[in-house]
């Protein structure tokens, strides 16, 4: 039986037969071809009758006996920290200050370069009860021939020393600009190697598709680096080489203006519009534990979730602590959350709670429970299951991901064997994205994708654009 969208009359962009098709819909979980149209799944059923969707233009895929699936997606990453911690210093933000400078003079002293000197990741309440000069003063006995740029862990604040403001001072005269904003500081002291984080960014695309990722969601990062991941991802798009649909969030550690908040959200989705659904920004993520709850009361959270909600956007909430989970639900409780066409919540965390303690101000289904990171234990079915059809709901796309189904993106991984069976997925042979060949391994190579990319002339990028506006 043909389990179709069209007649019979309808003609496909792309015909996949003689497989062996892993559907993930317990209605029909196994079918030998599928049918695709504009980078969406046609029909599906036997070889013989997908016969009926091949017109003049229909490219056909032969399988040859192999296996395919929906193609996977990363749904707990972090890909935009993964590729700047190859080449960027990490503050962990648990030290001190006294500590971060001794961090901050000990690499210092391991370089002899100009050039800045950057790091990321200072809690964001560091320099709280410090003035300005004796901030800046504190970075000049560290460094003052060399600019010094550091960078908070919610990416809204920048400690530099003198050379670092003066360098940024002048430049902003000589443009005629009142404000010193960090957009431009972090333009004009240029901390990045460009060239260095599109080879990173290409490497992991390659890397993902060839364990058959097809779509990655990202979280926890600043927006400047988000807006420089971007970039790469844009210049990649040009090229026809970008091999996952790609989901940002917004990422928020301290508690920001709401009405800020969902200018920055609305902002970041205004550079997706255009990008046919590969790159796109649907979310804001909320880091919540006992460390800042007192910062993320719960006027704050409803305002805040408010504020994405007016907008359209999804929420998802990282909770540590059960405490700090309990009163999560209860603000979530005095919400009006949930319904066809309303934001999805997500609340990630992994404590235990009871039906009793979860229900006791949230409605059965109300919102969406998930562990802080994917299922690492079970038999490949189940970890496959979490990897297509649990990451598309934890993504609220299960009406577009997850499952090989009529109307749902054409995204596939095709595999050299059963990935259901034994341990460990098999090789990737190839991927499909929109019902195009993403990535075939016995013809893609990271380096070719890097050159063809680079060809886009990385230095042709706006400076406003490699930060965010903050």
């Amino acid at each position: 039986m043909v389990f179709g969208l069209f007649g019979k009359g309808a003609a496909a962009d792309l015909l996949i037969v003689n497989g062996h098709i892993y559907t993930q819909d317990a209605d029909m979980p196994w079918v030998e071809a599928v049918a695709c149209k504009d980078g969406k799944v046609l029909a599906l059923g036997s070889s013989r009758e997908m016969d009926a969707f091949q017109g003049k233009t229909t490219e056909v895929l032969d399988l040859q006996g192999h296996y395919m699936t929906p193609g996977l997606i990363d749904a707990f990453g972090t890909p935009v920290l993964d590729v700047f911690r190859q080449g960027t210093l990490f503050i962990d933000e648990t030290m001190s200050l006294d500590e971060i400078l001794a961090f901050v003079s000990e690499q210092l002293s391991k370089s002899d370069s100009e050039d800045t000197f950057f790091a990321y990741g200072y809690p964001s309440t560091l320099l709280n009860d410090l003035d300005s000069e004796k901030a800046t003063g504190m970075l000049d006995e560290l460094g003052s021939t060399r600019p010094i740029l550091l960078l908070s862990k919610d990416g809204y604040g920048a400690w530099v020393n003198t050379i670092g403001l003066d360098l940024a001072k002048e430049a902003a005269e000589e443009e005629g600009i009142e404000i010193l904003s960090l957009p431009f500081t972090i333009s004009v002291l240029n901390p990045f190697s460009y060239e260095e984080i599109q080879t990173a960014v290409i490497n992991q695309a390659w890397d993902y598709s060839s364990k058959g990722y097809t779509g990655v969601y990202n979280s926890g990062s600043p927006d400047v680096f988000d807006n420089i991941y971007q970039n790469v991802l844009v210049a990649m798009d040009q090229e026809g080489l970008l091999p996952q649909r790609h989901y940002g969030s917004l990422s928020i550690f301290t508690a920001i203006n709401p009405d800020f908040v969902g200018h920055k959200l609305l902002q970041n989705r205004t550079k997706c519009i255009e990008l046919d659904e590969l790159i796109n920004y649907n979310t804001l993520k909320l880091y919540l534990s006992a460390e800042n709850r007192s910062q993320f009361t719960d006027e704050y959270l409803r305002a805040v979730c408010t504020s994405a909600m007016e907008r359209g956007f999804d929420v998802e909430i990282q909770v540590t602590g059960k405490d700090v989970l309990l009163d999560c639900y209860k603000t979530l409780g005095s919400l009006k959350i949930g319904g066809a066409g309303k934001s999805c919540f997500t609340v990630a965390h992994n404590e235990s709670v009871t039906e009793a303690e979860r229900y006791e101000h949230l409605a059965p289904g109300e919102i969406l429970e998930v562990g802080l990171s994917p299922l690492q234990t079970g038999d490949n079915t189940q970890i496959f299951e979490t990897l297509t059809k649990g990451g598309a709901e934890k993504l609220a796309l299960l009406d577009k991901l997850g499952t090989i189904e009529t109307g749902k993106y054409a995204d596939f991984a095709i595999f050299e064997s059963n990935p259901l069976e034994g341990k460990g997925l098999p090789p990737v042979a190839m991927t499909l994205v929109a019902g195009d060949v993403a990535f075939d391994n016995e013809e893609d190579q990271p380096e070719e994708w890097n050159r063809l990319v680079l060809a886009q002339n990385f230095d042709d990028f706006d400076d406003e654009d490699l930060s965010s506006e903050n």
